[in-house]
């Protein structure tokens, strides 16, 4: 069955079935699971961020990005995976690593603290 075209982020997934009366086909989902999720913690003005995100979307790398100056909210989810206040902050289910290419914007410069 061709897949028509979705735009955002979001990835085709098959639907398989063992029972013969369903049809198999695929279906756009544009919120994985925890495990599948790359969290990109970001915020306006950081050229960093900027840089990452930019980095990710060249390669093709699936991610979702949290803006901290548009949801404040998310910074007790970002201070639960890290102690240190730089951004950008990339979280898969492994591991955290802070800045890109050896580089980091502190939040008092970014205006977050």
């Amino acid at each position: 069955m061709p897949r028509p075209p979705c735009t955002g982020r979001g990835r085709w997934v098959e639907l398989k079935t063992q029972n013969s009366k369903l049809k198999t086909g695929y279906v756009w989902v544009d919120r994985v699971t925890a495990l599948d999720t790359i969290l990109v913690f970001t915020a306006d003005g950081c050229p960093h961020c900027r840089a990452l995100c930019e980095d990710f979307d060249r390669r093709g790398v699936d991610y979702r990005e949290i803006n901290l100056s548009r949801e404040p909210l998310e910074m007790a989810r970002l201070q639960d995976l890290v102690w240190e206040h730089r951004l950008p902050v990339v979280a898969d289910h492994e591991r955290v690593s802070i800045g890109f290419r050896g580089q980091s914007s502190s939040f008092a410069e970014l205006g977050l603290e």
